[in-house]
């Protein structure tokens, strides 16, 4: 029933004859039941639909067909069963090549290495440290999704000295064990980890993860890799005792590839270490007509602005955060990446949570 309803609202805000209504009610349903009502920022029990007619209602009556076609032929919903697709994926499709290659490296002066391939492989893997950057690495289903040992995959990258030094105290334990029950040479063993994985869901623009700021490294890679140096787990001496760096994001556009990799590069001759990105899917931007960039331009409300929004690109700020251009929503919340006439407002088709906020009078 109220879906029923929400349909007969959604028919008069538009204006649709039978046949239109008959035409998009099938599709709004499918998309609304399938993805859309499990965006977890709505009201307890607010539906897709509805929140559809109260977004569309805030423009001209000619304009709610422009809206209603940017939705249906632009939009990227990462639902729950979507995302963890991408999180089980990382194990098999970016972590294990990583260890197969260096298995090879390894195995080369091995007697009978090619018997000892799949032992390698678990030696090493039990080196490596898996640690997320924000909660929505869903660093839980991945380590469930990877039968990894809990103690060797973190929720959070800050690491205390008690911490670390049970996290390795444990993996030093467990690559002894593996090494004497699968006859592996004690040239295998190493006092540290061999690899660290740094796992996040998405980046638009590059900028929150690494930039540099009157000749200061800042953002979240730059965060988390200094914890890390400070506790002891990269060593800044040159030398092979550094564990390979790996930056595994699931979701990032080719603008943001781009631009970390490029400061990644310039970070890396700066601190002395390698560190190599990886993703699993790319986001591309929206192109749009003069229709719709006119509508855009004409219902961005500046208020969106604080001091986060504006270390981005500012010359498209109706493009959301950097200019990026995305129609991308996740489940959990909207990137500022996409377009604020999505997420910003008392009428939000897809609200969103910010995550920093700037203290106001």
């Amino acid at each position: 029933m109220q879906q029923e309803l929400a349909q007969r609202l959604l028919s008069a805000t538009l204006n649709w004859s039978n046949e239109e209504i008959e035409k998009y009610r099938e599709l709004l349903d499918d998309f609304s039941e399938l993805k859309y009502d499990q965006y977890q920022q709505y009201k307890p029990s607010s539906r897709f639909v509805e929140n559809l007619c109260i977004w569309l209602n805030q423009f001209k009556p000619e304009e709610r067909e422009i809206a209603l076609n940017f939705i249906l032929n632009n939009l990227v919903f990462i639902s729950p069963a979507e995302m963890q697709h991408l999180v089980n994926s990382v194990y098999p499709e970016i972590v294990l090549p990583v260890l197969e290659k260096q298995t090879e490296a390894l195995t080369i002066a091995m007697k009978n290495s090619a018997s000892h391939v799949d032992d390698v492989v678990e030696l090493i893997s039990r080196q490596s440290l898996f640690l997320a950057m924000s909660d929505g690495a869903r660093i839980d289903v991945f380590r469930r999704a990877s039968k990894l040992d809990h103690d060797q995959v973190c929720v959070n990258y800050d690491l205390s000295d008690t911490k670390f030094g049970e996290v390795i105290s444990e993996m030093k334990k467990r690559t002894k064990e593996l090494s004497d029950k699968n006859g592996l040479p004690s040239t295998l063993l190493t006092d540290s980890f061999r690899n660290v994985f740094l796992l996040d869901d998405f980046s638009g623009s590059g900028v929150s993860y690494l930039r540099k700021e009157d000749g200061v490294w800042k953002g979240k890679i730059n965060k988390v890799l200094s914890h890390l140096i400070n506790e002891r787990i990269i060593q800044l001496d040159g030398t092979e005792r550094n564990p390979e760096i790996h930056i595994i994001l699931y979701l990032i556009t080719t603008r943001a590839y781009t631009a970390l990799k490029n400061n990644i590069d310039e970070y890396c001759r700066d601190k002395d270490i390698q560190i190599v990105i990886h993703y699993l899917q790319i986001i591309e931007p929206v192109t749009l007509t003069d229709e719709e960039e006119n509508w855009l331009k004409q219902y961005y409300n500046p208020v969106i602005e604080d001091t986060h929004y504006r270390k981005g690109n500012m010359d498209y700020p109706h493009h959301g955060f950097d200019g990026c251009a995305l129609a991308l929503v996740i489940y959990h919340n909207t990137p500022n990446n996409s377009f604020p006439i999505l997420w910003a407002g008392d009428n939000a088709l897809f609200p969103r949570v910010t995550r920093h906020k700037d203290v106001r009078d």
